[in-house]
């Protein structure tokens, strides 16, 4: 069936370049920003099947509500779809309820993402929220915009996946099965591409500018403070096909010489080691051209693994150490070991593979001490780069529930996850260790890390092995200095 409903999604306004799909979302200290990529996964979706379909990324071009308002009217659509955080939420409400206000005709407004889904009913009681869909909502967004094809005045009854409300209060549908065949999705890279300008998005350890690919969704694994499992893929993990895979891979290669670099953004990629070692047979035979980064655990201690990843194209794998106390990784049931992590970055370092860790202050079992040594731990690692944020408790989290449960939560008022700039704050006290201290120690472990004689000589390395890294260190070293003498 043809459908004429117009529908648009909308990475809403917010503080400048606030990430609503990084891994904490804020405004990045460094302004890194990240593709919408779910957002973009149901608009290929949609224009697929047919949707007059836009893509507006408001932080990412730097539009206000005014702005993004008058960007929506020109397009003239029936449904809005709006991206939400719990940083954001109260921007997120704000953006719905002017759209429902200043558009004419007024359009129906459906709220996503991960905050949305871990707390339906609260953004569902918003003024100028029609619909919350709950979960992943590629199908269901697809079966709404048949919905209201069919009839524009929809509550969404019966409609899997999706909350409504009418005249006589909410409408509960109950939850939508996760998509088994992920093959069966269109390419998210390619719907970027049409949408969006790849020179505006940027990570600290991509070279830039660079494309996102997602292989599969879901993580096997139980990390208690990780969010994208927990509300949008509810923990169940599911891999793409590698024929799939390559098909799209294919289509990012035209994009060239636009896109230096693929990151594989999976939960986490390395779950199959068979996988992947047919996947960098493959890459390598291909002789694509594009170095790729994936994220990854810190365990995979196989060197001809690495290797074999090496060889194909790998430059640097995202790893989450979290902390350097065994005690903490355990809490969160991260399921490594310090010893393992170690081996990892060895392996790496003699291959000349980078590593960016990412390291969290403000988990379970947190104290002065355990931070101490995690900055040391970090630093004997030989990064590359180093990302370290403090543990924010995210509804629909486990570390969410925790905290909240032992009291441990300062606020309930989202406003106060961010500060006035998008910047992460610490909403979070324990009994000998305060909201301050942990705020203050994130920008003490930033200087000394990056100070340190250890990430000096990790650079040179690096810029040794390939002079062109020199440029993506000097953007890091311009941002650095803005965060250490720019406040």
């Amino acid at each position: 069936m043809a459908l004429s409903i117009r529908v648009a999604l909308l990475n809403g306004p917010a503080t400048p370049h606030f990430a609503r799909t990084g891994r904490w979302q804020a405004t990045a200290r460094g302004a890194s920003l990240w593709y919408p990529i779910w957002l973009a996964a149901a608009g290929a979706r949609l224009e697929a099947a047919g949707v007059p379909v836009t893509l507006i990324d408001a932080p990412a071009e730097g539009l206000d509500l005014p702005a993004t308002l008058t960007r929506l009217q020109a397009f003239h659509p029936d449904l809005v779809v709006i991206d939400t955080s719990t940083a954001s939420i109260t921007y997120d409400l704000q953006t719905a309820q002017a759209v429902k206000s200043s558009l004419r005709p007024p359009p129906r407004t459906c709220l996503v993402g991960p905050h949305a889904s871990a707390l339906p009913e609260s953004v569902l009681s918003a003024a100028g929220v029609d619909f919350v869909a709950i979960g992943e909502y590629d199908e269901t967004l697809y079966e709404l915009a048949v919905r209201l094809q069919e009839d524009p005045s929809t509550d969404g009854a019966n409609l899997a996946g999706l909350w409504g409300k009418n005249a006589g209060g909410e409408v509960r549908n109950p939850p939508r099965p996760l998509i088994a065949d992920l093959d069966a999705l269109p390419f998210a890279s390619s719907f970027l591409a049409r949408h969006l300008d790849v020179h505006w998005y940027g990570l600290d350890f991509t070279l830039h500018p660079y494309m996102t690919i997602m292989t599969s969704r879901g993580c096997p694994f139980r990390c208690t403070y990780c969010l994208w499992p927990q509300t949008l893929s509810r923990g169940t993990f599911r891999e793409r096909s590698l024929d799939h895979v390559f098909k799209e891979i294919e289509s990012v290669c035209h994009l060239r010489p636009a896109i230096r670099e693929i990151f594989f953004d999976d939960d986490t990629f390395c779950v199959r080691p068979e996988r992947v070692r047919e996947f960098v047979d493959r890459y390598r035979l291909g002789r694509y051209g594009l170095p790729f980064s994936v994220n990854a655990r810190a365990d995979i201690t196989d060197a001809s693994l690495l290797e074999a990843m090496r060889d194909a194209g790998l430059r640097c794998v995202v790893v989450g150490f979290e902390s350097g106390t065994q005690a903490i990784l355990d809490a969160v049931r991260k399921g490594t070991r310090l010893d393992r992590m170690r081996e990892f970055a060895r392996i790496c370092r003699a291959l000349g593979i980078q590593v960016h860790g990412d390291f969290v202050i403000g988990l379970p079992g947190e104290t002065k001490e355990t931070i101490r040594r995690t900055v040391a731990f970090a630093k004997r690692l030989g990064l590359s780069t180093f990302q370290i944020a403090i543990a924010q408790p995210l509804p629909g989290t486990a570390f969410y529930d925790w905290v909240k449960s032992h009291g441990y939560l300062t606020t309930s008022d989202f406003r106060e996850w961010v500060d006035a700039d998008g910047r992460q704050r610490c909403v979070i006290s324990y009994p000998d260790l305060t909201a301050a201290e942990m705020d203050v120690a994130v920008r003490q472990a930033i200087r000394e890390f990056y100070l340190s004689a250890s990430f000096l000589a990790s650079a040179l390395r690096n810029i040794l092995r390939n002079p062109r890294e020199i440029w993506r260190y000097a953007w890091g070293g311009m941002r650095l200095f803005r965060f250490f003498f720019g406040g």
